[in-house]
């Protein structure tokens, strides 16, 4: 996903209420899963797809006023961390993640994920879960329910050239860059390793969550199945929520205005109609 350009929207958060932090950025040492953790009302904690990296998310937070931030995790091979081991599973990062960084959770959070990186935000929701601090709310982008694993690439064993060509179908990289061998002998290997985890991904039967779940979905997405999407229903005891942007399997490149101003209606519905004292 590319995104770029700025919303007005702006979610009328703790509107008349006194706030509970100041918004000052603490840089957080030593720990590799976020660059920072600003002290906000509300963290939008964001994973990105397969093959992609946390700079992804990097215009989302002027889209939100003071008081909400965006947090885009970084995952092993990705951004600061391209020396560290993946993980063998969105398990395993799911439980180092919120065991390494419980910062990033001492605020209500919602939790967004595009593509793999819903999966990854489902298995975290989880353990927040387990855990009793729940997400407000789990938006789950371009991505069947962990239970539907039928449209999973098989990348598994491909030679270069087979793997780039599953690459090139979902059209998200230029063409100049999967010809430019310098940029594929650094780019390969962490999507290969994203992908792999995304077909070795088992679902363990978890219980129903007790959030709701909201789908975010490109309405020209051949890539998932809608009766996938649909199925996302049975993964919380609380409202499913389907929604539909102009696009493919990465709409958001094309509706980032339109995703982060869904975004602040979710907060603004989840928190403020919910009467939390932000």
């Amino acid at each position: 996903m590319q995104l770029s350009s700025r919303a007005d929207y702006a979610p009328p958060l703790a509107r008349g209420r006194a706030r509970r932090a100041s918004t000052a950025s603490l840089p957080l040492r030593n720990n590799p899963w976020v660059t920072k953790i600003e002290a906000a009302d509300l963290r939008i904690v964001c994973f990105h797809a397969a093959g992609f990296q946390p700079a992804t998310f990097s215009s989302w937070q002027r889209r939100f006023p003071a008081g909400v931030q965006v947090a885009p995790v970084v995952l092993p091979m990705h951004g600061s961390r391209i020396g560290d081991e993946m993980p063998a599973s969105f398990q395993r990062i799911a439980a180092d993640l919120v065991r390494g960084c419980p910062l990033l959770f001492d605020r209500p959070v919602v939790l967004f994920g595009h593509s793999m990186g819903a999966i990854i935000a489902y298995e975290v929701a989880c353990i927040l879960e387990r855990n009793g601090t729940p997400p407000r709310a789990l938006v789950v982008s371009g991505a069947q329910s962990p239970d539907r694993r039928e449209v999973v690439d098989h990348t598994i064993g491909l030679e270069d050239e087979q793997f780039l060509d599953v690459l090139r179908a979902y059209g998200s990289i230029d063409e100049e860059l999967l010809s430019n061998r310098d940029f594929l002998s650094y780019y390969l290997p962490i999507a290969r390793a994203d992908f792999e985890l995304c077909e070795r991904y088992v679902w363990n039967g978890a219980p129903r969550l007790s959030c709701p779940i909201y789908t975010f979905n490109g309405v020209e997405d051949t890539h998932i199945h809608a009766d996938g999407v649909e199925q996302w229903s049975c993964f919380t005891c609380n409202e499913c929520t389907h929604c539909l942007f102009p696009g493919g399997h990465f709409y958001c490149d094309e509706n980032p205005d339109r995703v982060c101003a869904r975004l602040g209606e979710i907060i603004h519905v989840e928190l403020v109609e919910g009467n939390d004292v932000l």
